[in-house]
């Protein structure tokens, strides 16, 4: 990607491909640099902003992600493939880190109106439910999540601290027999 940015500086394409992958490789803050110079130039392609958006998380800077990724919702909103799934919780995570948990829950909403079983959007609601202290629906929706993932380590580990969690629950039980075969 370098030879693109050297022979045109100012090129999109190869600002975004270098800031993707500077920001991959760790290198977020130049990466930031170039992704804006980039989105400057081109204020209409959504994955460019998903790339700034991502480079911003990495960094910490989640106000900014929050910006870069609602305008990639908004442009993805206007095109034919509408706004993924990914992105949606690539936002909400982005709200919750920025001390937005109302908006980061809308954005989940969201995602399960659309895809009712989604065991990563139930997974963060969940969560966010529980740091809130509204444990029971977080432990209703861990539930959920384990009856239609019911390998899924990570939400009987949640499930178990919910503060609902009792002995004799058949959910339980269950977790308890999957492991002690392994």
């Amino acid at each position: 990607m370098r030879p693109a940015v050297i022979l045109a500086p100012d090129g999109v394409p190869g600002l975004t491909g270098l800031g993707a992958s500077l920001s991959r490789l760790g290198h977020h803050q130049a990466a930031i640099v170039l992704l804006e110079r980039a989105s400057r130039l081109d204020r209409k392609d959504a994955s460019l902003f998903i790339e700034l958006g991502d480079a911003c998380a990495r960094h910490g800077d989640h106000d900014a992600a929050v910006d870069a990724y609602a305008h990639a919702v908004a442009l993805s909103a206007r095109s034919r493939k509408g706004v993924s799934v990914g992105l949606r919780l690539a936002l909400a995570d982005a709200l919750e880190h920025a001390q937005r948990s109302a908006d980061a829950l809308g954005e989940l909403e969201q995602v399960l109106k659309d895809e009712p079983a989604h065991a990563g959007a139930l997974m963060s609601k969940a969560s966010m439910l529980q740091t809130r202290g509204e444990f029971d629906e977080a432990h209703e929706l861990f539930r959920r999540v384990i009856e239609r993932h019911p390998t899924s380590g990570d939400a009987y580990r949640r499930l178990m601290i919910s503060q609902r969690a009792a002995r004799n629950d058949p959910i339980i039980d269950e977790m308890i027999d999957l492991f002690e075969r392994k």
